[in-house]
């Protein structure tokens, strides 16, 4: 079973869609971040947890920054920190959720939506930069 891929997204060519779609990755990875920083408070293995997803989106938000620069200077190499840091990062997150649904209080429902909101997302907005990276040449082994 091949990974999806896209030729158009959100009615426009793939390009701008993964322009798009880069910006929404930037603005959304850093506010999640920034959002569950109670679950930092906890002890035990849901701070070592916190900490791990934190640093994951922090260096998935840079390599966000190589897809940009690929959109101006259209290099496949520029994408695949992208493409590794997005699954580490869906990974990451489900573990996150996991640890976050084993510790939730009362306040922790927004919480819990945003991380599911954030693992959907990843997991589009990972399937676009894909295709913007097969659309550059790129091989199906990453």
């Amino acid at each position: 079973m091949a990974i999806p891929t896209v030729k158009k997204c959100f009615c426009l060519e793939l390009k701008w869609g993964a322009l798009i779609a880069a910006l929404v990755d930037l603005i959304f990875a850093g506010s999640i971040v920034g959002y569950t920083d109670g679950f930092r408070d906890s002890d035990g293995g849901m701070n070592f947890v916190w900490y791990a997803v934190a640093l994951v989106h922090i260096v998935h938000i840079i390599f966000i920054i190589l897809v940009f620069v690929s959109l101006c200077v259209p290099n496949k190499k520029l994408v695949i920190p992208y493409l590794i840091t997005g699954i580490i990062r869906i990974i990451l997150d489900i573990i996150f959720f996991i640890f976050a649904c084993i510790k939730m209080g009362d306040d922790d429902i927004v919480a819990l939506v945003l991380i599911i909101i954030d693992i959907v997302l990843a997991v589009i907005l990972w399937i676009v930069i894909y295709s913007w990276y097969k659309k550059l040449g790129g091989s199906a082994d990453i």
